[in-house]
């Protein structure tokens, strides 16, 4: 798991170089059904953070992130909650930790 935490979180980013968003978005995906709650958290986080700098992924991001709501540990639900919020309302900022600039 020590390995595979850091790859969750960096596709989200290098969001900003387009030609890696079409390999790290099915990935991240993927992620949200692994067993480690921290790998389910960052693959959130990697996903609405690139949702949020490329629209064309905003609708994939929301329909991947929208069941963990319901997820069994209370940190990923509330974690994916907080993603889909700032997805819905640009005037919410996702928590400046999640964020790296």
């Amino acid at each position: 798991m020590i390995v595979r935490s850091p790859l969750a979180m960096l596709p989200g980013h290098v969001s900003v170089i387009p030609e890696a968003l079409s390999k790290a978005a099915p990935s991240l995906v993927a992620l949200l059904h692994d067993p480690s709650l921290h790998l389910r958290s960052m693959a959130i986080t990697s996903l609405a953070v690139i949702a949020l700098r490329a629209s064309p992924y905003y609708q994939i991001a929301v329909n991947a992130i929208s069941p963990l709501t319901l997820d069994r540990n209370p940190a990923v639900a509330k974690r994916a909650r907080t993603a889909l919020r700032s997805l819905a309302d640009r005037s919410f900022e996702l928590p400046k930790l999640w964020v790296k600039k």
